[in-house]
């Protein structure tokens, strides 16, 4: 190994040992900022006396803005973690290959996987909530049979650790004296899913205008779980597709870069001459393009 190699060896590592020391600062603030909050939802359960209770409280309302502040955080982290991703990715291709257009597309591309991942964690967070919501408007609407409020319904019926958070941030709103009508729309605004929201809206119209909260409760209910069954059906058959379209680039991929990496007269032409480069970058934008295509179907599961 010369020196050049050993340079690009070590700036390599390094980029390798910052990216981890982010992600692990990543890691360390979701960890921090959960245990604080799940303290806080304990202590709840806890006999304290009146000026504990408020003092409990105020803190809990102090943490509804922290939520808020940590999506700077977030966004900030989102952007450190994918300048270097890409710096990174930039160093390993152009090491291996020499390519400088490669390596720039490559580092690009990179540089929106963070962005992308932490969009899919938020899907899959919705997709949870909105699987569980169902069992909670049923528990509530077992609960109006017997009392027609529904402020002491959404007390007193325990909620999923999905959105629990949420349920305790509404109470403590109401608590706190915020009205019922701003505590919903509070609500809306932090579950942030269409069909809850519409939900949330009735039972706004509901406490307004007046109504049978067990009936609507019921209604509802059933069009979540006809949603949901609706969407699973929809999952299954777009899946199919997925795997077609992974299975295909897979073995595409396999054929096209040991074809390449096996054969040196190959591997010149493809990293060495103009054209071979240019076909190289094409194929790679192909995949690219496979990748964002494979978004859109995600998308249309939603």
């Amino acid at each position: 190994m010369n020196a050049e190699e050993l340079v690009n060896f070590i700036i390599i590592l390094i980029n390798i040992i910052i990216v981890n020391l982010i992600l692990n600062c990543i890691f360390y603030l979701y960890k921090l900022k959960f245990n604080k909050l799940s303290t806080i939802t304990k202590n709840k359960s806890l006999n304290v006396n009146l000026l504990q209770r408020v003092r409990m409280l105020m803190i809990e309302l102090k943490n509804i803005k922290t939520i808020k502040d940590n999506k700077n955080i977030k966004l900030i982290l989102i952007l450190i973690v994918s300048i270097i991703l890409s710096i990174t990715v930039f160093s390993i291709s152009y090491y291996i290959l020499k390519i400088k257009s490669t390596s720039v597309i490559l580092s690009i591309f990179f540089s929106i996987i963070p962005y992308l991942l932490t969009k899919y964690l938020i899907y899959l967070k919705r997709n949870n909530i909105l699987r569980k919501f169902p069992i909670y408007i049923i528990n509530l609407k077992n609960f109006t049979e017997v009392n027609n409020n529904i402020v002491t319904a959404i007390k007193n019926v325990d909620a999923d650790e999905s959105f629990k958070l949420y349920i305790d941030i509404f109470n403590i709103s109401v608590e706190k004296g915020i009205s019922v009508y701003d505590s919903f729309e509070r609500l809306k605004n932090n579950i942030n899913i269409k069909k809850i929201g519409e939900f949330i809206s009735v039972l706004q119209f509901c406490y307004i205008y007046g109504g049978d909260y067990n009936r609507v409760l019921d209604k509802y209910s059933k069009i979540l779980i006809h949603t949901i069954n609706h969407k699973e059906t929809e999952r299954q058959q777009i899946f199919s597709s997925k795997a077609a379209i992974l299975l295909l680039t897979a073995i595409n991929i396999y054929i096209f870069y040991i074809f390449i990496f096996n054969n040196i007269d190959y591997y010149n032409i493809f990293t060495k001459t103009s054209v071979g480069v240019i076909l190289l970058n094409i194929n790679l934008i192909s995949y690219i393009l496979i990748f964002f295509i494979l978004i859109k179907i995600n998308k249309m599961e939603e």
